[in-house]
């Protein structure tokens, strides 16, 4: 890490790298890089099969724009999956998550707006309900995530029996889907080398 003097540029060297098991944060734009208060930028590369876990930022709005690779984003109750080139808008106090959903590595830059109050700039929401349920699923579809969030939603606590048996179903479906892939991967392979 470079020291310096705030500056309007910010070199490649220059850019201060913070390191998460979800991959590294090379941050681009915040108030000891540049001389703003209102902004920050960072660019996440998220490694195959990894993702930022939910979470919300009190009193903060963000972009998320695809730089490389194919994202799960979750804005509150809403999924899509974005593609290069694409973005989601995340408002102050949602909860959110970023997936990787593609064979490679995920490139995001992400633009946070200055808090509103002073405080905590992010809430780790990952280990409470629904939100638990849903990334439990790991590679599941996303109509079957939804189908968990949906019965999560309509019994308070989620632990019912019917969200449990759902939750096991689905699970039971990714594994299934996800050696089915496997396999079919495998044969290709076969078959290409007896060609």
């Amino acid at each position: 890490m470079v020291k310096r003097n705030k500056s309007h540029f910010v070199t490649r060297e220059e850019t201060r790298v913070e390191r998460y098991p979800w991959g590294p944060h090379d941050w681009l734009c915040r108030p000891d890089l540049v001389d703003s208060d209102g902004l920050l930028m960072v660019r996440v590369e998220v490694p195959r099969t990894e993702g930022i876990p939910f979470h919300l930022h009190p009193g903060m709005e963000e972009i998320i724009y695809v730089l490389q690779g194919k994202a799960e984003q979750w804005v509150g109750e809403e999924v899509r999956i974005l593609q290069t080139g694409e973005i989601a808008h995340i408002p102050a106090d949602t909860v959110h998550a970023t997936f990787n959903a593609g064979r490679g590595a995920l490139k995001l830059l992400c633009v946070n707006g200055k808090p509103e109050e002073t405080g905590a700039s992010l809430v780790d929401v990952q280990d409470e309900e629904p939100w638990c349920s849903i990334r439990s699923l790991g590679s599941a579809r996303l109509s079957e995530k939804l189908q968990v969030l949906k019965l999560a939603r309509k019994k308070p606590g989620a632990g019912g029996r019917e969200t449990r048996r759902t939750l096991e179903s689905v699970r039971s479906a990714a594994r299934n889907a996800s050696s089915v892939r496997a396999k079919n991967s495998r044969d290709r392979q076969r078959r290409g080398k007896d060609s």
